[in-house]
């Protein structure tokens, strides 16, 4: 009698014979990942980059008046298109709001900026540079050096100055 040959069982067993991989969980983790990162992105992240301070009706807005990164205020009301149409969009009532325009009164090197006047004074005094002045804005006391009509002379001044730590700033008067 002849005996029946096994066949062979190479790399897949025999208990894997119609087995076949499931990747419907990875693709749920997968797309839940992306939604969760989607979610975080826009409700979280973007508000935080993207905020703008709302001004209420009727509120003092001299004290709160933003500043552009060159330290030259916003003087004017309506800005510029984008700006307007994110700021209507926002519920700022810009009709309402009180807003005092400040005229420049010229350039000079800022080299410190102090919340009280004896504090402005004892930093002014330290610094050890004759010329200097504290002028005080929107309740806070600059040191400043000479004003300067254009901008180009106060960054002419700050080259001079031989200090890491003095910019150049817009003053009104």
């Amino acid at each position: 009698m002849r005996r029946r040959r096994q066949p062979r069982r190479g790399y897949r067993g025999a208990q894997r014979h119609g087995a076949k991989p499931n990747f419907i969980p990875v693709i749920l983790i997968l797309c839940l990942s992306v939604g969760c990162g989607y979610a975080t992105a826009k409700y979280v992240v973007d508000p935080v980059v993207n905020y703008v301070p709302q001004i209420a009706a009727g509120s003092d807005v001299s004290d709160q008046s933003t500043q552009k990164q060159d330290g030259s205020a916003a003087s004017d009301k309506a800005g510029s298109g984008k700006e307007s149409k994110s700021k209507a969009s926002s519920g700022v009532v810009e009709d309402e709001a009180d807003v005092k325009e400040t005229e420049v009164a010229g350039y000079a090197v800022q080299y410190g900026c102090y919340s009280g006047k004896a504090a402005a004074e004892t930093a002014m005094s330290s610094l050890g540079i004759s010329g200097l002045q504290v002028v005080e804005q929107n309740k806070m006391y600059k040191i400043i050096g000479e004003i300067f009509e254009s901008k180009d002379k106060a960054k002419e001044a700050l080259d001079s100055a031989g200090t890491d730590n003095a910019f150049v700033t817009t003053v009104y008067k």
